[in-house]
């Protein structure tokens, strides 16, 4: 695995921050000289300010270093420090945003993003504008890396990461200096079907792990596409499993095969010990739940990674995947409970 990149913040550039999203991330220049979005624990829900999302940075850092694994794109990342001498320079600012001297998890800020764009589409969506969906598919369509999509869903579903599916700030496009426009995934501190480690996300993690058979886990897969579903309901019945999955499903084409053959396969093939050296990699004050937390979250994507084939075969089945062939998925690898047949 290549090493964490750690920096210093050295300056808060509140001008530069983004004002959508609960966490509302702070730019920020670091030590590198790299401008990060500074990610933060404590947001302020509509019914709970306050709110400590206790599991956002170890999340973060262990899904971004398996998207790294899988060759997902990602912008850069980074362990960020926050000085106490700093906090005493922006001692209203910070304050306010319940920052003190510590660790934070930061992700590059990429040149030549498209936010305003996609803001605009998420206000048209919102009042139901008719038009808006082609052009919407259109704006995911015309990118240099659209092959990354049924990546990007394999990896949504091994993390159960269903904030992606109706999130329109959890894609990224932007142009790099030749002008070609990319499509990024960021925002895992949601994966695991919440923000949290509790009671909740223990007993989430033992439906799988107390699975004593095939067709137990069977049963948990098919639990949680349908949850996906039925969440990205509430939006509208029209959203199937959610705005953003439709616009990259769109782009998913199956005349040359399987198109999430590869990506199953090298998601079954993460070994154990790369998993443990992620897990091992994440600072010990964003682990809550020491050395029990880790060793659930090792023991969940080890018997989870065998079962994203089957969620993507159900999502096949109920018609989530519009340029289908019909049929069933094939693949070239199967794989099942725990092993490889």
């Amino acid at each position: 695995m290549p090493e964490i990149e750690k920096a210093d913040v050295d300056l808060i550039n509140n001008n530069l921050s983004p004002q959508a999203g609960q966490s509302k991330p702070i730019a920020v220049l670091a030590s590198n000289n790299k401008r990060y979005l500074l990610k933060q624990q404590i947001v302020n829900l509509p019914s709970q300010p306050n709110t400590n999302e206790n599991a956002v940075f170890m999340q973060e850092l262990f899904v971004y270093q398996l998207a790294v694994h899988l060759n997902i794109p990602v912008p850069g990342f980074a362990i960020l420090n926050i000085e106490e001498e700093l906090i005493d320079e922006n001692k209203d600012y910070l304050f306010a945003k319940h920052l003190k001297p510590g660790l934070y998890f930061g992700t590059e800020m990429l040149p030549n993003v498209e936010n305003n764009l996609v803001d605009n589409y998420v206000k048209e969506f919102q009042h139901r504008k008719p038009y808006i969906i082609k052009s919407w598919n259109t704006y995911f369509r015309n990118v240099v890396n659209s092959d990354m999509y049924a990546d990007i869903i394999a990896l949504d579903f091994l993390t159960l990461n269903e904030d992606r599916f109706n999130n329109g700030g959890n894609l990224l496009v932007a142009s790099n200096e030749q002008q070609e426009r990319k499509v990024y995934a960021i925002d895992f501190g949601h994966c695991f079907l919440s923000p949290f480690w509790n009671e909740e996300k223990i007993r989430l993690f033992h439906l799988l792990l107390d699975s004593k058979t095939s067709n137990d886990s069977q049963k948990f897969s098919n639990s949680v596409v349908d949850k996906f579903l039925a969440d990205s309901m509430k939006f509208g019945p029209a959203q199937g499993f959610g705005k953003i999955f439709r616009a990259m499903e769109s782009n998913i084409k199956f005349n040359d095969g399987n198109p999430f053959n590869e990506i199953v396969n090298k998601i079954s093939n993460i070994s154990d010990i790369t998993l443990l050296n992620m897990l091992q990699s994440i600072p010990s004050e964003w682990v809550v739940g020491s050395e029990m937390q880790l060793n659930m979250y090792l023991k969940f994507i080890s018997r989870q990674k065998f079962l994203v084939q089957s969620m993507l075969n159900r999502m096949y089945s109920l018609g989530a995947f519009s340029n289908s062939l019909g049929g069933d998925l094939q693949w070239q690898t199967d794989t099942a409970f725990g092993m490889q047949l």
